[in-house]
């Protein structure tokens, strides 16, 4: 594959591939390997004169699957709880848990966002952690009633339901649009591809 015009791929310190689009002494961007599904995308962005921010996705590093495995554990041992003092049927196996999140590719099972372990400002809970949502609150703990789902959602699902959630998605969604993203990126925490026109 011949290389596009304003791309070069350098080295990284680790001695890893990493690819930057530049044209002339322009802001250097980082834009997806030149294999990867979203380069294209990225690049034709990029060369448009768009902003364009991109970070490998969470999950790569063994540092983050450590984070999410024991936030994933934490979530696991509050549910039981809960469940105990409630006197909820609880069924779930923390192997469950694990094999559901990497079923999910370790991202909310309602918008796609990855899941996220380290607190964020003054709060305990990541918006973005994994949490296990009952899809009916009158059953308990079971596989075939729980998602895992990013604690924000959860917190909204608990409160209001996801018909609040998708018209509160629909009127945030760029600009007033009314089609919903199937996945919108994690906003701050530099996950996935963003593009800004």
């Amino acid at each position: 594959m011949r290389r596009p015009r304003h791309v070069r791929v350098e080295k990284n310190r680790h001695g890893t591939e990493v690819v930057y689009f530049r044209r002339g002494d322009g802001e250097r961007v980082r834009l997806p390997k030149l294999t990867h599904p979203l380069f294209r995308q990225a690049y034709a962005a990029a060369l448009a004169g768009d902003h364009v921010e991109y970070a490998p996705k969470p999950g790569g590093s063994a540092r983050v699957r450590m984070l999410q495995d024991r936030a994933l554990k934490a979530v696991w041992v509050g549910a039981r709880s809960r469940a105990a003092s409630k006197e909820l049927e609880f069924t779930l196996t923390l192997e469950w848990v694990m094999q559901e999140a990497k079923r999910q590719r370790y991202r909310c099972a309602l918008t796609g966002i990855p899941f996220l372990a380290e607190p964020r400002g003054t709060s305990a809970k990541h918006p973005y952690g994994p949490s296990l949502d009952r899809k009916s609150p009158r059953l308990g703990y079971t596989p075939d009633n729980v998602r895992i789902v990013a604690f924000a959602v959860n917190v909204m699902l608990s409160d209001w339901g996801i018909e609040v959630i998708k018209h509160v998605a629909r009127s945030l969604n760029m600009g007033g649009e009314t089609d919903v993203p199937d996945a919108a990126p994690a906003p701050r925490f530099g996950t996935g591809l963003t593009i800004i026109k």
